[in-house]
Order: structure tokens, then sequence, then C-alpha cells
């Protein structure tokens, strides 16, 4: 049977093939630089053991056209479109030795056409991880919900099977390992090139705990007083003074939006919740920068560097919330605001 204008053709291949039936879809005319004729041009739909199969192919195509191109993509060419495509090309190439870690991880699904890649090929990665802990693991995941982004964007695929990936409970003991001096410059030199990176100096240079950050809310920041007022979790936190650093103060201001309800937020002005806050963001700033802590991590990182930098040990308790000797009132007089501001400025 003849098929229809611009359908597509199915034909049976020449020699010995497992299968020899092609599926194909035209794409456009070309001048043969030879004979001087116009010649069809082809995408192929795909290979198949019987006419029936192909044209069964050829039939769902039509129902239902997707990127013939795309659909060939396999998981290292998605990868390499990602990392050509993705702000950390604009990093440094130690910054891309986390991705590049994860992707040598997935060794058996590199030559996988993406679109036929599923939940059971992804898992597999991850359970064969057995000489590296969960970090690791974690790592593998973030780089699958990035690719799996990226496919749907070009609608590669329809499904994120990432999100079914189980990459079991962190076991490992939490140790607080602060960031070194090096790891903030490096954040400091790369803010404005990924995104919300900028709340990572935020939290080393407030004292505050994601959560509380996240809840600040628009109306409790004086950005001419250069203070703000938060917290949660213990009577001595909530509710307490937090004093603007002025390395952080730029990125104050840019969230500040007397329309959102929240300092920190979605770019739709939505609230962002610590899980989201982590799966979407931190852990991803972590690989992107190959680092590996925790977001407590960055309160801790505050106490050290205010404790090196010998601020008044009960300055440091008022900042971040702690109960200690001294601390038995929420009273703040004037004379208090400008010993907390003082005490901030002793880091930089």
């Amino acid at each position: 049977m003849k098929m229809p204008n611009g359908y597509g053709s199915v034909y049976k291949m020449g020699g010995k093939r497992r299968k020899p039936f092609i599926a194909r879809r035209t794409t456009g005319w070309e001048i043969n630089s030879k004979t001087g004729n116009a010649v069809q041009t082809y995408d192929i739909v795909g290979y198949y053991e019987s006419r029936q199969l192909a044209l069964i192919a050829l039939a769902e195509y039509n129902a239902n056209p997707y990127d013939l191109k795309g659909a060939k993509t396999t998981f290292a060419e998605m990868y390499e479109y990602f990392i050509a495509q993705s702000q950390i090309i604009k990093l440094s190439n130690s910054s891309k030795l986390g991705y590049s870690a994860a992707f040598k991880r997935c060794q058996p699904i590199h030559n996988m056409k993406f679109i036929d890649i599923k939940k059971p090929h992804l898992q597999a990665c991850i359970d064969d991880i057995d000489d590296a802990g969960w970090s690791t693991r974690k790592k593998v995941k973030v780089l699958y919900n990035q690719l799996y982004k990226l496919a749907r964007e070009m609608d590669v695929i329809e499904k994120d099977y990432s999100e079914f990936v189980d990459i079991g409970a962190n076991d490992t003991p939490a140790i607080k390992v602060p960031f070194t001096a090096n790891e903030i410059n490096i954040i400091k030199q790369h803010v404005g090139n990924i995104e919300y990176l900028d709340t990572i100096l935020i939290l080393l240079y407030s004292g505050m705990r994601v959560s509380e950050m996240l809840d600040i809310k628009t109306a409790d920041v004086d950005i001419d007083g250069e203070i703000m007022r938060g917290g949660n979790k213990t009577y001595a936190g909530i509710n307490r003074i937090i004093p603007i650093h002025p390395l952080i103060m730029p990125y104050i201001k840019k969230y500040y939006n007397l329309d959102n309800k929240y300092l920190i937020t979605y770019p739709n002005g939505g609230h962002i919740g610590y899980a989201n806050y982590r799966d979407t963001y931190w852990d991803k700033i972590m690989v992107a920068l190959n680092m590996e802590h925790l977001p407590h991590e960055c309160r801790h990182t505050f106490i050290s560097l205010m404790d090196s930098a010998g601020a008044n040990p009960t300055v440091i308790k008022r900042i971040v919330g702690h109960a200690g000797k001294g601390i038995t009132e929420k009273v703040y007089t004037h004379k208090d605001i400008v010993e907390l501001k003082a005490g901030i400025r002793c880091i930089d």
C-alpha cells in the first residue's frame, strides 16, 4: 500500500540482518552534487525484525511525533550536552569534578539511548556503588535529576525516572566540618554564576539555620537599620536580632521585595521549604563546586569564624540564639544592637 505524502516509508534492507526492516521519515530534499538531481533526506524512526513492526512504529510516530534526533541521544551524549549548556561550564575544571565523578559511576548506561533508560537501569548504577558512601550515591542522583530535566526540555522523554531512584538512608555519622577559607573564597568568586549560591554566603555570615533563613519575613528585615529579626527552635533563638554583615547586604537587598511575604523565595515569590532548598539548590551547588558539606555546617562555620576573630562570646551566643549565662531576656537596647553589629564585623 502506498503511504500518504509526508507519512514516511518502510523497506527491507539487503543482507543478513537481525532487524532488516527500516522505518524512516522524509525530512526534505537536497541536490546531489555529482548528478545535480534532487534527492530526499530522511530521519530514521528505527530498525525492526518485521515489516509489521516497522509499520506500527511509523504509525505510532505519526500519531505522536517526537524529535527523532533526540530519540537517538545516548546517556553520554546527554551528559556532554548538559555540560556544554549549563552554567557549570563557567566554572574551573576542578568545579566540574563532581559531575564527572558521578558520570563515571554510570558507565553501564553510557551508550544506551536516553529514551530506553528506565528506573531499573538507573537504580543498578546506584546499587553498584559499594566502594563509596551515601554522598557519592547522592551525587549520582543529582546528575540524574539534571539530565532528566534537560531531556524533558528537549522533548526526548516524557517521564522522569530519576525521581524513583532510591539512594537509601544517610547512615554516615554527622560530623560537623566547617567550610575552609579557600572554599568560602570559591563561593564568593562564583556568586552570580550559580542560582541561589548567595544564600550560602547569607548563612555563613549570619549564623542562621537554613530553616530560619527561609522563614525570615520581608517585614522583619530592616535594611536601613542593618538588622533582621527571626529565628526558631529554642527560646533563646526565637525572635532574635540578627545583624546584617556588610558582605551579604547586597544579597539581602536583592531578595528584599515588599510584594513577597518571605525574604528568600522562589522566583515566583513562593515560600521555599527546607527539603526543597536542600534538593533543588544546596545539593546541586555542592556537586557543582566539588564540595561536601551539610547546610548546618554554615552555622558551625560562622561560630568558628567569630570565635577565631576574637568576638565576645556573649555576642556570638546572642547572634546565633544560644542560651547562656547572662542571656536571660529578649529585650534589645540600642547598645545591644551596636554591640551585635560590631561583633559580626569581626569577620570578613
